[in-house]
């Protein structure tokens, strides 16, 4: 339940939204998708915003100083080659974006450590970089989607669900040993995090519903998983925005409402669900933008747990996962259709 001051905050941007257009709220608001749930995705990218802009960033060696001496070195240089790969998948994310969507996003880039001033601060991370860095981005389920190793024929299913259940672990394991409101915040933002990166919750119920109704291919799969996991460039039908919107479609909890939505339905019957969708986004960021900044001045840790609390983020993890063979072998199929190249962003499957 939100606390006094976050119930108006939810009040003051419900009265955004009914300021808009009565056609266009009709739109966005019906058989999927309610008021409560967008306000609270808005409120949760702000709190998200308000943790980024003012999270204390340390130094690598800041880190290390836990850290036994005599594994300092190996530490540090661990996480160097860490940050640095995921930089160079980010630099060619970056690259990809600015030359097929025409959009410039400089926080992709990595900081310029030609420079002196660069190179002495070193990388700069906050705690919540510095445990995803360190916890995540070397886990081998992880590092097995990325590297697009779990798609070889050889890759065995025994490996699958031993790595899978390893990456739940990671999570579980946060959610459990959190005890301070920031820890407990920082859970939460992990399990958004990971779920908003690699769907892997969503994508187990998408092939649990497949399995369940004998289904063995998705239509417009491409199409689907664009609008309800990746990267997208949204055009309002309403022309309400007057451009083009690039946002990461990570509205957790609704789109979990539209997993029947995305193995059933065909290009004709999805379209008005698709738009439904694809108009929440549009008016989730437009609204986004006007909150974030008030958030970084107006509020701190308790208020962003109590959002992310009421969200109910945990709850879109599946703590206990029953992968079987057809489970494995539908999400390989998905992947091999959608996958993100990120060492070759050409090659990526278009949405």
């Amino acid at each position: 339940m939100l606390n006094e001051k976050m119930k108006a905050v939810q009040i003051a941007i419900e009265q955004i939204i009914n300021s808009f257009p009565k056609d266009y709220l009709n739109t966005v608001f019906g058989d999927r998708i309610i008021k409560e749930d967008l306000i609270l995705q808005i409120m949760l990218e702000c709190c998200k915003y308000a943790y980024d802009s003012t999270a204390e960033k340390h130094s690598i060696r800041y880190y290390c100083k836990n850290v036994e001496k005599n594994e300092e070195d190996y530490f540090r240089m661990n996480l160097q080659r860490s940050i640095r790969k995921i930089y160079d998948y980010r630099e060619k994310e970056y690259e990809y974006k600015k030359i097929h969507a025409e959009v410039d996003i400089p926080e992709l880039l990595p900081p310029d450590m030609c420079s002196i001033n660069n190179k002495m601060a070193g990388y700069k991370l906050n705690e919540f970089q510095y445990w995803e860095i360190n916890d995540v981005h070397d886990n081998k389920f992880v590092d097995d989607i990325v590297s697009e190793r779990i798609l070889n024929r050889n890759y065995k299913n025994d490996l699958f669900r031993k790595y899978a259940k390893e990456y739940d672990d990671i999570i579980i394991e946060k959610l459990n040993c959190s005890y301070t409101v920031k820890d407990k915040f920082l859970a939460l933002l992990a399990c958004f995090t990971l779920e908003w990166k690699y769907a892997i919750n969503l994508l187990y119920e998408i092939v649990t519903e497949m399995e369940k109704s004998g289904t063995k291919t998705i239509v417009n799969l491409e199409r689907k998983y664009s609008l309800f996991c990746g990267p997208v460039a949204l055009i309002s039908n309403f022309d309400i925005t007057g451009e083009i919107i690039h946002t990461d479609s990570r509205m957790l909890n609704i789109r979990r409402k539209f997993v029947y939505d995305f193995v059933h339905r065909n290009k004709i019957n999805l379209l008005e669900y698709e738009n439904q969708y694809r108009e929440a986004l549009v008016l989730q960021v437009l609204i986004y933008r006007k909150m974030r900044s008030w958030f970084v001045m107006n509020t701190g840790i308790d208020d962003w747990y109590n959002v992310a609390e009421t969200y109910g983020v945990s709850e879109c993890i599946i703590k206990e996962k029953n992968w079987t063979n057809k489970k494995i072998k539908y999400l390989k199929e998905i992947w091999h259709s959608v996958n993100f190249d990120y060492k070759n962003p050409e090659n990526r499957s278009k949405k």
